[in-house]
């Protein structure tokens, strides 16, 4: 029953003779219309503050590139991934920051879109600000990349055309200064993955990082051979994106310490150039898919709200524990995602 209807039905109190009109009237001694407007809003608040982020040990996340959430949810080439979206949830009003890439990884690690503009997937030199792994490290939390494409552990330099590594799509990389020599090594060959999981010895925050083939940003030729930046919707680029996630997310999500203590993000960077759209009228980096991989997930669930790369940073780090002090950028102000889940803890 909707709002609308129960106002209309309830409209003149004086000659609405109703069972539920009466019903109202004598348990509360006011007319039923005042009763709903005042307990309405209280309804919806109680609703909202009793849904919490709960507690995981480990949250993971995978950046994909460039795709509309039009090109990707609901296109049978993507077929893992939206066997997740529909099992799980996804956020169908989610938009990416602005473009290019470089700027919507740094806000989904630091809160702040920094190197934004096209010249910005150029830079390779170090970040200072405030990001996720100094908030991890602080509050006693590990962390992990798992790169493909890199030739060693603690790689830093820049772009390897012959392995498909793109620096802009390895934001943590960037953060060398908050990272000591002991660490270095947490920027891992993706080869490690497999090892670390069959160990069960993930880290709290775990950023994968696929190759320029693998993530959907470029279509595979013969021999390895690059062949150029997909398009929107291209069906090669997707599937090569689709199945490195079901060989790679597959063994996770159906792993143990996952079922039991993991939350997953895949979401996508930005949009297609041609979306310039923020969802709120403003310049933004377009719609994109987003979906979220939890058993406390709501099963099936999609949600509307209006969500950017700052909501998915904070909600990665509330999951973990840490308070709203140590989300970094505008992390600290975004909205709450609490609604996909469903129990508080």
């Amino acid at each position: 029953m909707t709002d609308e209807y129960v106002f209309r039905e309830l409209d003149n109190d004086e000659h609405n003779t109703s069972p539920l009109n009466r019903s109202l009237q004598v348990s509360f001694g006011m007319p039923t219309r005042k009763i709903i407007a005042v307990a309405l809003p209280l309804f919806i608040l109680g609703a909202a503050s009793w849904a919490q982020v709960p507690r995981v040990e480990h949250v993971f996340i995978v950046v994909e590139e460039n795709q509309d959430f039009s090109c990707v949810i609901g296109n049978p080439v993507m077929k893992y991934l939206n066997e997740l979206a529909t099992t799980y949830g996804v956020a169908a009003s989610y938009y990416a920051n602005s473009h290019p890439s470089i700027s919507n990884y740094f806000v989904l690690t630091t809160g702040q879109a920094i190197y934004k503009g096209f010249a910005g997937d150029l830079r390779t030199d170090p970040v200072a600000v405030d990001n996720v792994i100094r908030g991890l490290r602080k509050n006693g939390k590990t962390w992990r990349a798992y790169v493909e494409g890199v030739p060693r552990p603690g790689y830093v330099g820049g772009n390897i055309s012959k392995t498909h590594y793109a620096k802009r799509h390895n934001p943590l990389a960037y953060f060398e200064k908050d990272i000591p020599e002991s660490e270095r090594e947490n920027l891992a060959p993706f080869s490690q993955f497999a090892d670390d999981l069959a160990r069960q010895s993930l880290a709290n925050y775990s950023f994968f990082v696929p190759n320029l083939i693998h993530d959907a940003h470029d279509v595979k030729g013969a021999n390895d051979r690059d062949l150029g930046i997909a398009k929107c919707a291209d069906s090669t680029a997707l599937k090569q994106a689709d199945d490195w996630l079901r060989d790679t997310v597959g063994p996770l999500v159906q792993s143990t310490i996952f079922k039991e203590k993991g939350l997953l993000v895949i979401v996508f960077d930005e949009a297609c150039n041609e979306d310039e759209s923020d969802g709120s009228g403003h310049q933004g980096g377009g719609r994109v898919p987003m979906v979220l991989v939890s058993s406390k997930v709501k099963p099936g669930y999609r949600s509307v709200a209006l969500y950017h790369h700052e909501n998915t940073l904070r909600l990665m780090l509330e999951a973990l524990g840490l308070a709203s002090t140590n989300w970094p950028g505008a992390a600290k102000d975004a909205s709450s995602m609490a609604e996909f889940f469903t129990s508080s803890r």
